[in-house]
């Protein structure tokens, strides 16, 4: 079915530009032809390739257009395992051995505007050296830091008058399509208080130059509603007369010429197979676990895996094998004593305060070497429940014993991360038939210096427990009860053992596609013409951060590459 783009579902399309093909699992074509093919960043390419009226852009996209809910940061719990999800699952290993059925439940975006639509809110870009170290490894000095600012500026409009009002006001903008804003609770003070007494620092924004520290952070949350790819880049354009969409259309494989030129894509869309032909360009954004799919079903991908799948191999390239991503560790305080009765969050807000926290152990350092995600859930409240079941997906038996442990006192959900792993995974086919998931292997603590560090960051974070407020509320860590983990977190062979059963995703996939190995720095895929990807999984490191306003800097930078070479010969479709 063809859609006329309307409402917020403009948001998501699949930009085309000047014969190029842009295609995802979602897919955009044009008279001009560009296929994109990742939800969040296809939106973002959508908007600015389509501000040349000569082009017109067709969305082909896997899902739906976004529900209420996915609008609204009070409801983003019911999101993951939804319709709205892709619902992919990783294999067995050892970090999953306390999630529910022993793997990691993958939440992945399936509506126009993809992960942006279904994300947990935050934006921060990562440090300076993430991006310097793109520039070093791709040889191209356009992806440091410098080069890559003016993308992330040029993407936001910050809505807070205390950073716009301080030497932080250099990093941000207020003229973009994302509003970026903080949501400020004071009592998130008197943790964040607690963190400087033990040696970290204080900052009011973690975008800068300086990004180690603990602050309320800023989220994609503006004007009450939620700031995905969709609502920020294509709802202002739906009057475009060149933007058009198809609804629950799969793109299933990319086709070449003798000559390895990307000319067309098949889709699937009501049950029938379409081809759509490209006569200058085709541009992938899938997404991290999708774009690898695509390519290999499409021959492009590690040659014995194609082969042994009688998959005619196009391209021999490692896609799909350098998947990386955040491990993180639970860790739930119980903190003061309370009966005061909570007041009920709004729809339109988070539904709990947050603290992000970028600490160092090496004071000496000036890049963040940790994350922490900590969570100020009330007394007796559901929310303890939701957030250890439903989003991080530990089984019922653990979150039930968390629950208990702190009936009648506040509490500090805290995830504590691995942000520069040295760990590997990988993203390969289960078969033939793009409808089938991937196969999906984090690889958390493959290279076991991750699982030393997180022991060192563990008992970094608990030092928070000697600071005053700690001590005056009798804080403590709940010990949970392993057979194999002897002893409290006051013991490193405890804290070790807790890790490898406390292990999870935060969400954070990147780099399977990556700028070196797969594509060159200008995203085109290697040793085959007309087909480049834009999304994070070209990201040769995962940044410091979540990395949506990486991925989103991604696409802004994307779209003036291509730009730059859309002055080419007329294309005759």
């Amino acid at each position: 079915m063809f859609f006329t783009i309307e409402a917020p579902i403009a948001k998501f399309l699949v930009g085309t530009v000047q014969c190029v093909l842009l295609a995802v699992t979602s897919l955009v074509m044009s008279s001009g032809l560009y296929s994109i093919a990742w939800p969040a960043n296809t939106i973002v390419e959508a908007n600015r390739l389509t501000e040349d009226g000569h082009v017109r852009v067709l969305l082909i996209e896997a899902g739906m257009a976004p529900s209420i809910e996915s609008t609204l940061a009070g409801t983003f719990s019911v999101l993951q395992n939804s319709y709205q999800d892709w619902n992919y699952k990783s294999e067995p290993e050892l970090a999953t051995q306390s999630q529910s059925d022993n793997v990691f439940k993958i939440a992945v975006g399936k509506n126009l505007g993809g992960s942006s639509q279904i994300n947990h809110f935050i934006s921060l870009r990562g440090d300076p050296k993430d991006f310097d170290t793109w520039a070093d490894i791709t040889n191209d000095s356009s992806w440091n830091y410098d080069n890559v600012l003016p993308y992330f500026l040029k993407s936001e409009t910050m809505d807070d008058n205390e950073i716009m009002n301080s030497e932080y006001a250099q990093f941000h903008n207020t003229s973009g399509p994302v509003i970026i804003r903080r949501e400020l609770h004071s009592v998130s003070e008197k943790y964040i208080d607690s963190f400087v007494e033990v040696g970290q620092e204080r900052r009011p924004d973690l975008n800068g130059k300086k990004t180690t520290g603990y602050t309320q952070p800023t989220i994609i949350n503006g004007k009450g509603v939620r700031q995905s790819t969709a609502q920020a880049y294509l709802k202002p354009i739906k009057s475009r007369a060149n933007l058009n969409v198809m609804y629950q259309a799969l793109v299933t494989k990319i086709n070449f010429d003798d000559n390895n030129n990307a000319i067309s894509v098949d889709v699937l869309v009501d049950g029938k197979a379409i081809t759509v032909k490209a006569c200058k360009e085709i541009i992938v954004a899938c997404g991290v676990f999708n774009t690898p799919k695509l390519l290999m079903l499409s021959g492009i991908g590690p040659r014995a895996h194609l082969e042994s799948l009688n998959i005619h191999v196009v391209q021999d390239l490692p896609v799909g094998q350098n998947l990386q991503d955040h491990v993180a560790v639970q860790i739930v305080h119980k903190m003061e004593a309370s009966l005061e009765i909570s007041e009920l969050p709004t729809v339109t807000t988070i539904t709990f305060p947050v603290i992000i926290g970028n600490p160092t152990v090496d004071k000496n350092c000036a890049y963040p070497q940790y994350q922490t995600t900590n969570l100020l859930i009330t007394h007796d409240t559901p929310y303890l429940l939701l957030v250890c079941l439903q989003i991080f997906g530990y089984t019922s038996e653990i979150c039930e014993e968390l629950q208990n442990s702190c009936v009648g006192r506040n509490t500090l959900y805290s995830l504590i991360a691995v942000i520069h792993p040295r760990s590997r995974g990988s993203v390969a086919l289960n078969s033939i038939n793009p409808h089938d998931p991937p196969i999906i292997k984090p690889g958390f603590y493959s290279n076991s210096k991750d699982l030393d560090d997180m022991v060192e960051f563990i008992a970094n974070f608990l030092e928070v427990n000697k600071s005053p407020y700690f001590k005056e509320v009798n804080s403590e860590p709940v010990n949970l009860s392993f057979d194999d983990c002897e002893g409290n977190f006051t013991s490193k062979d405890y804290i070790r053992c807790y890790a490898k059963h406390m292990s999870t995703t935060l969400y954070h996939q990147t780099s399977t596609c990556p700028m070196g190995t797969v594509v060159d720095s200008e995203l085109k895929v290697l040793g085959v013409n007309r087909l480049r990807v834009v999304d994070a999984s070209v990201m040769p490191n995962i940044p410091r951060a979540n990395p949506l306003a990486a991925t989103i800097m991604i696409a802004e930078k994307a779209s003036d590459m291509i730009k730059a070479v859309r002055e080419c010969e007329e294309c005759l479709c």
